[in-house]
């Protein structure tokens, strides 16, 4: 069955009504409820968008982003095979698995652009199954068929295929579906992190730009040194004096605090109020402080470029 594509729909990812929590997937559901009939989405006036039956689902109520691709097509997963159409049911299963267990380090729902990933590599695992004309029950639960799996698909995907194993051991067997060996999770976790070291990213930089971001970065050093002891003492006073530079608010707050202050220096504050900007021009660094703000954030940045640039020198 094919659910029509729809360009815009509203939807939620918690059901609005009492009656579809027994009837549609949502983030923390019972897990033993993944089966055919599920509604995997539902339009916010009820209707049903997709269902787990579909072939392609329709997800929009996780879309955060319109980079976000709330779109899933389990069409390409029907090939020929033995056992194509289990196959198919079983993908879409580990797929509602890990979209709505808890059973996550977040904590929250799994992001869109993580779940393509894993739909990607399960299209990989059902290839190879259907290939060896076997169930992908039997590579899970056989280290061997496993190995033999990871070493036919392209090493990119060891990474979401980790995700979803640890996932899918923390999910109670019953609730699973299929039993897995236990030695599956350390092999992978070993050749994800083996694969990680061999092909892991650098970042590079074209000589142009990492001169002009060096000179950049130069500078704020050059702004800190000719300013460093007015920035001191500026530090210094605001530790000494918790009002000092601050807004009324914070005298408020802290009005107990604020009543022991000496009579004279509180009634400067009150007569004059000596704010944030205020309390920098009284030290000559209001110049400085409107153009170092964006300076420290890229500064961070250029320290990562140029750390590299030493580390391959």
């Amino acid at each position: 069955m094919i659910a029509k594509r729809k360009i815009s729909v509203s939807s939620t990812a918690f059901p609005l009504k009492k009656e579809h929590l027994q009837t549609d997937a949502y983030y923390g559901m019972a897990l033993s409820r993944i089966r055919s009939g599920l509604v995997m989405s539902r339009s916010i006036d009820g209707s049903v968008i997709s269902v787990f039956d579909d072939d392609q689902w329709l997800l929009p109520a996780f879309a955060f982003s319109v980079k976000d691709n709330p779109y899933f097509d389990f069409l390409p997963f029907r090939q020929e095979g033995k056992f194509s159409a289990e196959n198919v049911v079983t993908c879409k299963r580990i797929f509602s698995l890990k979209m709505f267990s808890t059973k996550s380090r977040t904590g929250k729902p799994i992001r869109l652009t993580t779940i393509q990933a894993i739909i990607a590599a399960l299209y990989h695992i059902n290839s190879f199954s259907n290939k060896c004309n076997i169930t992908i029950q039997n590579i899970f639960y056989s280290k061997k068929l496993f190995e033999e799996m990871l070493k036919n698909i392209p090493t990119s995907y060891s990474r979401p295929i980790l995700s979803l194993v640890r996932t899918l051991v923390n999910i109670d067997s019953t609730d699973r579906g299929f039993t897995i060996d236990g030695t599956i999770l350390p092999l992978l976790a070993k050749i994800t992190r083996e694969s990680r070291n061999k092909f892991g990213q650098h970042p590079v930089i074209p000589s142009r730009i990492l001169w002009a971001k060096y000179k950049q970065y130069r500078n704020c050093i050059h702004d800190y040194l000719q300013n460093k002891e007015a920035i001191h003492d500026f530090i210094k006073k605001t530790i000494e004096d918790r009002f000092f530079g601050r807004c009324e608010i914070t005298r408020y707050k802290y009005k107990k605090e604020y009543s022991g202050l000496p009579l004279e220096t509180r009634t400067i504050y009150d007569q004059e109020p000596l704010t944030f900007w205020k309390s920098l021009e009284k030290y000559n660094l209001t110049a400085l402080a409107k153009n170092t703000t964006g300076r420290i954030r890229v500064a961070q940045v250029i320290f990562c470029h140029l750390y590299s640039t030493a580390q391959n020198v």
